[in-house]
């Protein structure tokens, strides 16, 4: 009888953890196909970072194409998403693997994190991402075998400008003979022409890509987009589509949308000249969109061709002291320009100049003055 109660006890048990097994599975089936259980971003793969940024954990079957196009609007934002990651170990922008975590914008900042074009005030920072500084140039004041004063720069063909309009490409980079992303010296590329005839089979062409649209802080005025000199082309095959070309040199980063100008050589050595009396302007930015500039930086200035600046010129950087004389009723406010710093002329637009900094005594901003020298 004892024997039969145990028996009896022991199946009773088994049958109450099977059941207690089965309620437990039902209840987690339950959480798991109602979300009760899960982050609220796991269907979707992002997640927010709690400072005004997102990440996406990749998915199986993703594709940074496929995300470009999700999240920023265009598939073709690809290489800027991939260069945005560049903490995340993707050696091969075609290789993604599920549970991977990329950044999908700032701090701050709203989808698209790219737009084709950005707009900004001259005030503005701009983020870096597409820049590489040029090396620091080699600088000499020299005169020649006539005894005029010449000044030797011997980067300016990499040097860029802003013009009111951006300049008709004469072609696109649409491919890269061995699909790199980030093209140097010596790679072969694709090319589509913009229109019939217009490359030539054994000339230079300028590679070229617009920056960012500048205006006014003050009058919000367009005051031009800034083109950025990215290297040199020669056209070596045509094809009935399209043209082949050879990078021979590259001053930045080359990528794939890139487009093509005809090429004009600049001479390193820029005679001096004169200055235009009477010219007050100010700096607009950095070419590398720098906070703070020093010597031997490229900038711009809001003063071109149709005010008189020329290339070779040099103006002052300066500033206002303010001093107050007098005083009751004879009191004045006499405000004295204090120069401390130097600009050289490289290239002048009708209504912006490139100009290197050739001196400088403290940091440069943007907006700093800058004035004819005063004898």
């Amino acid at each position: 009888m004892n024997c039969n109660t145990d028996r009896g006890c022991t199946f009773l048990k088994l049958c109450l953890f099977t059941l207690l097994v089965l309620s437990l599975s039902l209840e987690l089936y339950g959480q798991e196909n109602t979300g009760e259980n899960s982050s609220p971003d796991k269907n979707s793969g992002i997640e927010e970072d709690g400072q005004g940024g997102a990440y996406y954990t990749i998915q199986k079957g993703d594709t940074l194409w496929d995300l470009s196009r999700k999240f920023l609007n265009s598939p073709w934002h690809w290489p800027e998403l991939w260069e945005v990651n560049s903490d995340v170990p993707i050696p091969n922008p075609h290789l993604i693997y599920p549970g991977q975590k990329i950044r999908l914008f700032r701090k701050g900042e709203v989808p698209p994190v790219f737009p084709k074009e950005k707009t900004v005030t001259e005030s503005e920072t701009v983020p870096d991402t597409e820049i590489i500084p040029l090396t620091e140039p080699e600088t000499e004041d020299i005169e020649t075998d006539d005894g005029s004063p010449h000044f030797v720069f011997s980067p300016i063909n990499q040097v860029g400008f802003i013009r009111k309009e951006s300049v008709s490409p004469s072609a696109v980079i649409f491919m890269e003979k061995d699909d790199k992303q980030m093209i140097s010296k010596g790679d072969t590329v694709f090319l589509r022409e913009s229109s019939e005839g217009s490359m030539v089979l054994g000339k230079l062409y300028t590679v070229y890509r617009t920056s960012v649209t500048l205006h006014d802080e003050q009058s919000k005025e367009r005051i031009g987009i800034q083109h950025l000199m990215l290297g040199v082309v020669e056209i070596v095959q045509d094809e009935p589509d399209f043209q082949i070309g050879k990078v021979v040199h590259s001053f930045r980063n080359i990528r794939v949308d890139d487009m093509l100008m005809p090429y004009t050589e600049r001479h390193p050595k820029i005679p001096l000249r004169s200055s235009q009396e009477g010219i007050s302007g100010k700096i607009l930015a950095s070419e590398d969109h720098k906070t703070m500039m020093g010597e031997h930086d490229i900038a711009f200035i809001n003063k071109g061709s149709l005010d008189g600046l020329a290339p070779g010129q040099q103006y002052r950087i300066y500033e206002e002291e303010v001093f107050v004389s007098g005083s009751g009723d004879t009191e004045k406010i006499v405000r004295t320009p204090m120069d401390f710093g130097t600009v050289l002329v490289l290239l002048a637009e009708e209504s912006v100049s490139t100009v290197l900094i050739i001196r400088s005594q403290k940091n440069i901003h943007p907006g700093e003055l800058v004035r004819s020298p005063v004898e």
